[in-house]
Formats: structure tokens, sequence, C-alpha cells
């Protein structure tokens, strides 16, 4: 219902609200950076992260226009990289470069990511 839960091995899997609310049904990602924790988010088509160390507050960063079904987030060498899509076309925007949101040239409806031995791989439908 637009409300994002966190769930932990160590706590039972007990699902907790953080307290992140009106978000899409489909589009969530998550991260850890140097024991960060960050949930990427879309609503209206705008992309939010949240961390654990500002309280899971919901903070918009800057990227626009993007579908609501498809999200994915890498932690890249202590960068966070987000990957959507936008006009069925996978993007990428990192936070060391102002998350400005780069056309990959990689077309998709839906993305996941993973980093192997320093090369970022994309999955599409």
């Amino acid at each position: 219902g637009g409300m994002v839960h966190e769930a932990a091995s160590n706590a039972g899997w007990v699902n907790r609200n953080t307290g992140i609310s009106g978000v899409s049904n489909n589009a969530l990602a998550a991260i850890s950076v140097d024991g960060v924790k960050y949930i990427y988010t879309v609503a209206g088509g705008l992309v939010y992260e949240a961390s654990s160390a500002n309280g899971w507050r919901n903070l918009w960063t800057g990227i626009s226009g993007v579908s609501s079904d498809a999200l994915a987030a890498i932690n890249f060498n202590g960068v966070k990289i987000i990957y959507t899509v936008a006009g069925g076309m996978v993007h990428e925007a990192a936070s060391n470069a102002g998350w400005r949101n780069l056309n990959s040239g990689v077309r998709g409806t839906a993305v996941s990511a993973t980093s192997i031995s320093g090369v970022k791989v994309l999955y599409t439908v």
C-alpha cells in the first residue's frame, strides 16, 4: 500500500515500517554503503533516497520522468548508482555525478543490476 517496511534475519524477520510512504508498489531498491542502508523509491515519476543515517527521511534525488515499475541500485566502489527506465530505455545516475540521469543505450521495461569484478552488469526485460 505504498509503505516501505524493513525486516531482518537478526530481528526474526519482523516487518517494521520505515515511515517511508506514498511510493510506487513496484519500484524499490536497497543497497548498503559503509554500513549505512539506503532505500530508493519512485513516487510520481521522481526517484527518492532515504537512509538509515537520516531517519529514513525520503529526499528527492533530482531524477524525474521515470517509470514507477522499474528501479535498481548498486554500490559500485563506494559510489551509489541508480538505474531507472524512461521511454523504454535504461538510464544510469550516480551520486558522484549529481544524480544526472544518463541514457545507457540499453532498451528495457524493467531493470536489475549488480557489479562483478569491477564491471557494472544490467539485466532487463
